[in-house]
């Protein structure tokens, strides 16, 4: 009977059921391997060379955020949340930052 009455707790979880209530019921945990996906992207970026394709695209990818409201950007979202809603748009994006990066011309 009170399920969905006014109570704060059990309102917010059954109406806002994604992206909520992250450290009770989070929508996306990190194991320790996605963690470590995670931690070699800034060493991945810091090998290549400062104005290189790659470096332009790797940086591109890990700056703009996904917009399912995760708070990923779409490189984290992509290697590590195979259920993101948006994920083929994501992975769509990357692949024309790619290519934008590859047909900048380089000094």
């Amino acid at each position: 009977m009170t399920k969905r009455m006014a109570v704060p707790w059990q309102a917010d979880f059954f109406e806002c059921n994604e992206h909520w209530w992250p450290s009770q019921r989070p929508d996306v945990v990190f194991g320790e391997a996605d963690f470590a996906k995670l931690m070699n992207l800034d060493q991945e970026i810091a090998k290549t060379q400062p104005g290189s394709t790659e470096r332009t695209a790797l940086e591109a990818a890990n700056t703009a955020r996904c917009t399912c409201g995760c708070g990923m950007t779409l490189a984290q979202c992509v290697s590590t949340d195979m259920t993101c809603p948006v994920r083929e748009g994501n992975i769509e994006k990357i692949k024309t930052m790619v290519r934008d990066a590859m047909a900048t011309p380089r000094s």
